[in-house]
């Protein structure tokens, strides 16, 4: 089950990037799921009072950013994020 969740919140955030971002998410995709999915199953007390989508952003920012050597802002991807999702943005970020 987690499983499916998980994997649904990576593809839908990879649908609704731009497309700057949409090129290093299917450069990164695998590593960035498997961040996720880590996450998700052997520490799962980190999501303790967070949002999926936190955890989402903060994989997408150290894979592309420690793993794959893009010269990715975090704030870009939080600009991004909150673009797509104005009313979801407040509550995720804070």
């Amino acid at each position: 089950m987690v499983y499916a969740v998980a994997r649904a919140v990576v593809l839908s955030a990879i649908q609704c990037a731009s497309p700057h971002m949409m090129i290093v998410v299917a450069i990164c995709g695998a590593q960035i799921w498997a961040v996720v999915r880590f996450a998700l199953l052997e520490r799962s007390e980190l999501m303790e009072n967070r949002h999926l989508d936190t955890l989402l952003l903060c994989a997408v920012y150290a894979v592309c950013t420690k793993v794959a050597n893009f010269d990715l802002k975090f704030r870009h991807i939080i600009a991004v994020y909150s673009a797509k999702f104005p009313s979801k943005a407040t509550k995720v970020l804070m």
